[in-house]
């Protein structure tokens, strides 16, 4: 899987370009969102783990799932909403597909590019409080 392009470099960005843009951000979305249901199922096979570690250190497991999730639902939602009006748009004025992306406030690049990678911060910092949690008890 390509990394997504930002558009705005080089040659106009066509609505067909946008929309592949948003599906891989959005396939990109569901990988971090399996990443974050494994460490929820790991975090419950850890539970005798995290009862011997500090209870700072299962909050703090807690907070970074949380917080992932809800800025993955951000990110996803954004490519969503920026698809379907993308995809209107184009119907309702009957473009093609080899048009440039057209103006307007609801059709900007979503910014939210940059909470995925976030995301995948967070959900490594996750992981590592996990193994901490299992070391503990050994």
């Amino acid at each position: 899987m390509s990394t997504p392009q930002r558009p705005g470099q080089g040659n106009p960005e066509t609505i067909g370009l946008r929309l592949a843009s948003y599906d891989r951000w959005k396939e990109f979305c569901a990988y971090l969102g399996g990443g974050i249901g494994a460490l929820v199922l790991f975090g419950d096979l850890a539970k005798d783990s995290f009862e011997a570690a500090p209870h700072w250190m299962r909050a703090l497991f807690i907070t970074l799932i949380l917080a992932a999730g809800i800025f993955l639902g951000r990110a996803f939602f954004g490519y969503v909403f920026a698809s379907a009006e993308l995809t209107k748009r184009q119907l309702t004025d009957s473009l093609a597909v080899t048009d440039p992306v057209p103006g307007g406030r609801w059709l900007k690049y979503p910014q939210t590019s940059f909470i995925c990678y976030w995301i995948a911060l967070v959900l490594s910092f996750a992981a590592a409080f996990l193994l901490c949690a299992a070391a503990w008890q050994t």
